[in-house]
C-alpha cells in the first residue's frame, strides 16, 4: 500500500501566513494538493502544525477520507514534519511506501498516477519525478527508508535520505517542475496558470 504524506505544517512566513487556505480557482491551495493524490493512493495523511485547526477543518470538510497528523515540532522545519508523518505511517504495517507531496505545490494527477504505476511495476527504495528542469516532487520512499525519515529534523526535508540511497529511480514527467507557493505573487501566477 502506498500512502501519500502531504506536508502542510509550515508557518508560511514568506507568504504572510495562511497560504494553504488561500483560494485557487474556488478551492483552498491545500485541497488542490490533496485532490492530486486522492484516488491514486490508498491512504492520504496530511501533516499539520502552524495553522493546525484551520488546516484540519479544510481536510475534514473537503477530504474526509484523509487522516491528519499533528507535528508537535513543526517549527523546527520540514524534516520534523516528515518525521511525524512517517512515524504515523510506520505504525500501519500495511504501508509499504510513502509518497511525499508538498501542500503548497499542487501537482497534476497525471504525474502522481505515473509515479504510482511505476512504483507498483518496479518498487524502488527511492523514486522521484524528473522534470525538464530537474528532479522534483512527488518522491516515493520505500518502508525501508522510514527509520531514516523518522530521524529527520531541521528544515532540510528528505534530501539527506535521498542522497544516502545508492540508487534513485526517476520517472519522467512532462514539462517543468510545478511551482510552489512561497509568496503572494506565486499564488497569483499559479492562479493565472
Amino acid at each position: 500500500m502506498i500512502a501519500a504524506l502531504v506536508l502542510a505544517a509550515g508557518a508560511a512566513r514568506r507568504y504572510g501566513g495562511g497560504k494553504l487556505l488561500a483560494d485557487v480557482g474556488g478551492a483552498p491551495l491545500l485541497s488542490r494538493a490533496i485532490a492530486a493524490v486522492q484516488g491514486e493512493v490508498e491512504l492520504v495523511a496530511v501533516v499539520t502544525g502552524s495553522d493546525a485547526p484551520a488546516v484540519e477543518e479544510v481536510v475534514r470538510v473537503a477530504h474526509p477520507a484523509a487522516r491528519c497528523v499533528r507535528a508537535e515540532r513543526w517549527s523546527e522545519g520540514m524534516g520534523a514534519s516528515i518525521a511525524a508523518g512517517i512515524a504515523t505511517l510506520h505504525a500501519d504495517a500495511r504501508v509499504s511506501a510513502a509518497m511525499i507531496v508538498l501542500g503548497d505545490q499542487p501537482l497534476g494527477a497525471l504525474v502522481v498516477r505515473e509515479m504510482v504505476a511505476a512504483w507498483r511495476k518496479a518498487p524502488a527504495e527511492v523514486m522521484r519525478a524528473r522534470y525538464d528542469d530537474g528532479p522534483g516532487h512527488p518522491v516515493i520512499l520505500a518502508r525501508s527508508q522510514f527509520p531514516a525519515l523518522m530521524a529527520l529534523g531541521g528544515d532540510e526535508g528528505a534530501r539527506s535520505v535521498i542522497a544516502a540511497c545508492n540508487r534513485v529511480t526517476e520517472v519522467r514527467a512532462a514539462g517543468n517542475r510545478p511551482p510552489d507557493v512561497d509568496r503572494p505573487g506565486d499564488l497569483r501566477l499559479l492562479t493565472a496558470l
